[in-house]
């Protein structure tokens, strides 16, 4: 006796293609197979195998989880609940200030609420080793952020120095990543960023006028131009480097095709598309741009499907990450990996969920002297946890999404 695991099946170019929800697994299917999978779903209870399809074929639908075996009398387990993982990213706001006031930040320009610090040296070195003792033998992440984390470059260096000999030292591996607004950039920055393999990304938004519409320095010209004249050095400099684009998208403005096509000509080899994180109504889009986002996210597949049918990367890179996760059999719990395997240091070395929720008590997860608040993140990832969200339970794409932040 047998049920179907949920599943997905489309249909496409006149062929069947089946998704298996708990395993992200897709294969293309025959029409025989569909029409076992639809005979097996329709029956509520059970489904009994027939003199019109054989126990083999019914065992290899098994084999591949889309139909289990079932006992009338066996309850099905829950899926268990992952409470933790060792922490092995780290997002250190290195500067909470910024000589940049976009219309739309989310972070109140770098402070947070707070007021206008730049990290000590100290308390990022303290970081790192926090990183280190928590991370349980696993790869670490690094990254600066901001405010504009260049005003603070000399304490930069000094932390990616002191990660790498310390690293060395205990054999473990350990990256950094950037995220600026490339404003600051010089011939010395550019060359420590990349000499010391610190993988960079822009904040740009697209051609002059979409960049300077919400992207102003404080006397409220626009930074474009800026902006450009500094990539410069960074392109000629980079060589065969990735430098990725970060395009945050706001009402009225989004128009994604001509975005990447721009920042592509740009320089840029990996772009991707975040919608605002506001409320304000000036900057939040409407279901009128969420619709024409979507459209525009279908487009730019249709020039990767091409692209890759040529045996080129087509450097979309939120396509680029689900095919990823697909390609990977990934099952997510969670949206992301904040207060998981991820957090946000501010500039006095107090940890919250993720960068996001700087500033914010009621997701400060813990700090870098006293440690992690055990079981608050335990409360908070049981809470986060897609089994416990009921809307989601019924999406086909739901361990893709992970569900909301």
């Amino acid at each position: 006796m047998y049920k179907t695991t949920e599943n997905k099946i489309f249909h496409l170019d006149g062929k069947h293609y089946l998704f298996l929800v708990n395993s992200s697994a897709l294969f293309e299917i025959e029409n025989e197979t569909r029409q076992l999978l639809d005979e097996i779903s329709m029956n509520r209870d059970s489904f009994s195998t027939t003199g019109n399809y054989s126990e083999t074929e019914l065992i290899s639908l098994e084999n591949i989880g889309a139909v289990r075996r079932i006992n009338p009398s066996q309850n099905v387990s829950s899926r268990k609940i992952i409470p933790t993982e060792p922490l092995s990213s780290l997002i250190c706001i290195l500067s909470g200030d910024c000589n940049l006031r976009c219309s739309y930040c989310y972070a109140d320009h770098g402070a947070y609420k707070h007021e206008k610090t730049l990290a000590k040296e100290e308390t990022v070195l303290k970081g790192i080793d926090f990183l280190f003792n928590e991370s349980a033998g696993r790869d670490m992440g690094f990254t600066f952020f901001g405010g504009e984390p260049l005003l603070n470059f000399s304490v930069l260096k000094s932390a990616v120095k002191y990660a790498k000999n310390k690293a060395s030292a205990m054999k473990r591996k350990i990256g950094f990543s950037i995220t600026t607004n490339a404003t600051l950039l010089n011939e010395d920055v550019v060359s420590f960023l990349l000499d010391e393999g610190v993988s960079i990304t822009v904040s740009i938004d697209g051609t002059r006028n979409v960049h300077n519409h919400g992207r102003k320095f404080p006397g409220g010209d626009g930074s474009y131009d800026a902006v450009v004249k500094k990539l410069d050095k960074l392109f000629k400099r980079s060589g065969e480097k990735t430098i990725n684009a970060r395009v945050t998208v706001v009402h009225g403005q989004v128009n994604l095709i001509e975005a990447f096509s721009h920042l592509s000509s740009v320089g840029f080899k990996n772009i991707g598309f975040s919608p605002v994180s506001s409320t304000n109504p000036l900057y939040a889009l409407t279901d009128d741009d969420l619709h024409t986002f979507t459209d525009g996210f279908a487009k730019l597949a249709g020039k990767f499907l091409s692209s890759a049918l040529e045996g080129k990367l087509f450097g979309f890179s939120n396509l680029t990450h689900l095919v990823q996760l697909l390609h990977d059999g990934i099952n997510r719990q969670y949206p992301c990996g904040g207060g998981l395997g991820l957090m946000g240091m501010d500039t006095d070395g107090r940890l919250f969920v993720c960068h996001r929720f700087i500033g914010n008590k009621k997701f400060l997860i813990g700090d870098i002297s006293r440690g992690i608040d055990k079981a608050f993140q335990k409360d908070l990832l049981n809470t986060l946890n897609i089994e416990n969200k009921s809307l989601c339970q019924a999406f086909w794409a739901k361990y893709l999404c992970g569900g909301w932040c």
